[in-house]
Formats: structure tokens, sequence, C-alpha cells
């Protein structure tokens, strides 16, 4: 190696340890302005979002988490040769891939991209049809949609319902636009198809991944209020709560000024998007696969578009 070589060798090396060694005081700097000036409202949005786990996340989330364990292990959709059918012609995905969607609607995220990788790590469905399914598929509970945001945060039934219609609806939508020039790509036979049910280890894994939401819930909790302290416009607001994070900005749109019609599509957008949140949840359950989550944050954002169009159209309506 000759001496110029290697002396600019030397020099990117002495510059990279210089940007490691900037880039390591700037996190200790911050970190310092963090712990002086803002550690009290650190633990006033950490303690609101434990609140709001406690009060709305657990109840709709643990309990369901379990019925999951027990529809895969039990419910056979596939089996109904109907359904089956029509889900493959407007899905263009195999019919196996319907327990991941009902499992989503039904008992909400992330549980429907849960299921939906386990039917791909089974190999009864492809990775095509795996990377469109989870994206329609990770949708949001009723028993959240409409008990946790309708009647517990906005205080009516009714618009609960009309949420979680307009989520469905967009779901659906989504689901069929992304799947256009799709076909099924896995053959199958049903009678192969068996599963079991542990209730023990229904139990933990509820338990485990109810934590890790409740998790990412106060996390973004805490984001979601520092933001709050330095950002004054209502809209630009609202609109990053939205793409952080579901519960958050549920909260935060009931209680703001919006007319009450743009406050609910808003509320609809945050939950058929599902936030950032829920989307790093998901993220989770497909590492260590060849999956890519592109189609799904087209999907989710697609989804997210369609939603709020819909509540726009039944607030003027009804």
């Amino acid at each position: 190696m000759k001496m110029t070589d290697l002396s600019h060798l030397q020099k990117k090396e002495s510059a990279g340890k210089n940007k490691k060694i900037l880039g390591s005081l700037f996190i200790l700097a911050f970190s310092a302005f963090i712990s002086v000036f803002l550690s009290p409202y650190i633990t006033k949005y950490t303690l609101d979002g434990l609140k709001l786990c406690a009060n709305t996340i657990i109840g709709s989330v643990f309990p369901f988490m379990i019925l999951t364990d027990v529809i895969v292990g039990f419910a056979r959709f596939d089996l109904i040769k109907w359904i089956r059918l029509l889900f493959e012609r407007i899905f263009n995905i195999n019919g196996y891939a319907i327990t991941a969607y009902a499992v989503g609607l039904i008992c909400g995220f992330p549980l429907g991209v849960k299921v939906g990788v386990d039917l791909y790590k089974g190999g009864f469905i492809s990775k095509d049809e795996c990377e469109r399914l989870i994206g329609f598929s990770n949708n949001t509970g009723p028993a959240f949609v409409i008990g946790g945001v309708g009647f517990g945060l906005r205080g009516s039934i009714k618009e609960g319902l009309i949420l979680y219609f307009s989520m469905f609806t967009a779901s659906v939508l989504s689901g069929f636009i992304i799947g256009i020039g799709k076909r099924c790509t896995v053959a199958y036979d049903v009678r192969e198809f068996s599963t079991g049910y542990d209730f023990t280890a229904s139990v933990k894994n509820a338990a485990s991944n109810t934590l890790s939401i409740c998790a990412f819930v106060v996390f973004f909790s805490v984001i979601s209020g520092i933001l709050n302290l330095v950002i004054t416009n209502e809209a630009i607001y609202s609109l990053l709560v939205s793409i952080a994070e579901v519960s958050n900005a549920a909260k935060v749109l009931a209680r703001s000024a919006y007319p009450r019609n743009i406050s609910l599509a808003l509320t609809s957008f945050a939950i058929s998007f599902s936030g950032i949140s829920v989307h790093t949840q998901a993220r989770c359950f497909i590492s260590g696969t060849n999956l890519s989550m592109n189609r799904y944050y087209v999907t989710k954002t697609l989804q997210g578009v369609i939603a709020t169009a819909i509540t726009l159209i039944f607030t003027l309506l009804l």
C-alpha cells in the first residue's frame, strides 16, 4: 500500500471517529436537556399514557388476544366455501387468509398481522399474498372503536359504529384495490389444515403482547405531549398525533375544538391508518422473515383516506 493511500485511510478513520464523538456529545447534551427541563412533563405524559392503557387499552386488547387464539385454534372460516370463495374473488388472496382478516376485524391490531405471518410461515399463503394481506387485515377491534373511542372518549355509541363501519368498508376497498391484477398463487386442500389451542401459552402470549402494546402507547403519549408543548397550531398537532399513535390521537381529537363532523372524520383517519405505533408492532411480527412492509404502508394510507371520506359522507347524511 502506498503512503498516500495509507494517509488517506487514516484521515478517513479519524473523521469517522470524530463524527462518532460529536454524535455522542450531542446525545449526551440532549439527554441532559431533557432531564433538566422536560422531566416533569415526561412524568406527566407517562402517567397519562398509563391511565389510557388502564382505562381503554388493556380491557380492549388482552381478553381479545386470548379470544384470537381460540378462533385460530377452533374456528375454521376457510371451511365455509362461499365465504372463502368471496374472499378470494375480492382480494385475490388464498382463502386460508380469511382467518387473519376475521381476527383483525374481531380482535384488532396487531393480531391480523400475526395470524397472516403465521400462515405465511406455515406455507399456506405466498409472500405476495401475505404482504398484501397484512395491510388491510391490521385493523382496530370493535371493543376499542365502539366502546373505547365511541362511548368512552366521545360519549356516543352511534359515532363508534360509524367509525367501525368506515374502517371495515375502507379495509375491503383498499384490499381490493391493492389486489387488482393479482391472483391466488397457492393451491391448497382445506382438509390438510389443522391447529391446536394451548390455554396457558395463550394467556402468557396475550400478557406479553398487551404489555408491548401499552409500552408503545406510553412512549407515543410522551412524544405527543412534547409535541403539544412546541406546536401551537391545532391542525398540525392533530395531524402529527394521528400519524403517530391512534389511542392518543382519538383522545386529542375528542377534546379538540373542531366541529363534530371534522373531529369524527380525522378520528376515522387515525383509526384506519393506525399510526406509526401500530406499524412498529406489525414490523415486530415480520422480523426474521423476507416480507416487505412497503405495500403495507401504501395500503394503510389508502385505507385511512377512504375511511375519512366515508365518515364525512355519513356525517352529511345522518
